[in-house]
């Protein structure tokens, strides 16, 4: 935050967050992953969300493998957003 009180931040989105850290890093994907999930929720105490598992909100990014583009975004179990590209 910035000294007159305005959120100081990026322009960086998910997807590009998401095509870097993949690109640049070691990281395998399941560490990745966690990186962009269960890390933040655990940090913001929302033990709710951030891993696939019973019980837990169903909130999910899918990502192209080849391209690292986001194909679908599902919330609370619900299909938000998906791709023109993504045939299902």
């Amino acid at each position: 935050m910035t000294e007159d009180g305005c959120l100081a931040g990026t322009t960086l989105t998910l997807e590009k967050g998401w095509h870097h850290l993949m690109t640049y890093s070691q990281l395998g994907i399941s560490d990745a992953a966690a990186c962009f999930s269960l890390n933040p929720a655990r940090n913001l105490n929302l033990f709710d969300r951030g891993e696939l598992k019973p019980k837990r909100r169903a909130d999910i990014v899918f990502f192209d493998v080849e391209t690292n583009r986001v194909q679908m975004t599902v919330v609370n179990g619900r299909i938000v957003y998906k791709s023109d590209q993504l045939n299902i």
